[in-house]
């Protein structure tokens, strides 16, 4: 009970950063995808920070859809042992057919895409 106390109290945070985001957005979301892809070619520990800001805004995504509608995207679905590749080759595929696009709406559109599940 407590590891889901804890689980919720994180994900309230997080919920909150993506409402923020949403409207006033920062970080790597207002990237273009050009740089994103660029940055993923030169620079593995930057690549790591881009993929911890899309699993948190998902993250937060999720949280403000359990609130709201009991049910959550599945994004394990595409990460299957701890392995993000499934999840980053996407992202950097749609970036690369879409360079001047937004890279939160591209984690976006990959998000609605992803299964849901009901929260229990």
């Amino acid at each position: 009970m407590r590891l889901m106390n804890a689980v919720v109290a994180v994900g309230l945070v997080a919920s909150g950063s993506a409402h923020a985001q949403s409207a006033n957005m920062v970080g790597y979301g207002l990237s273009s995808c050009r740089d994103i892809v660029a940055t993923t070619i030169q620079d593995q520990p930057r690549t790591l920070e881009i993929m911890g800001w899309v699993f948190g805004y998902m993250s937060g995504l999720n949280t403000g859809m359990i609130i709201s509608q009991k049910q959550y995207r599945d994004i394990g679905a595409v990460v299957k042992d701890g392995a993000a590749g499934a999840l980053t080759v996407p992202l950097l595929r749609a970036c690369k057919d879409n360079p001047t696009r937004n890279f939160a709406d591209v984690v976006g559109e990959f998000y609605s895409t992803l299964p849901i599940r009901n929260f229990h």
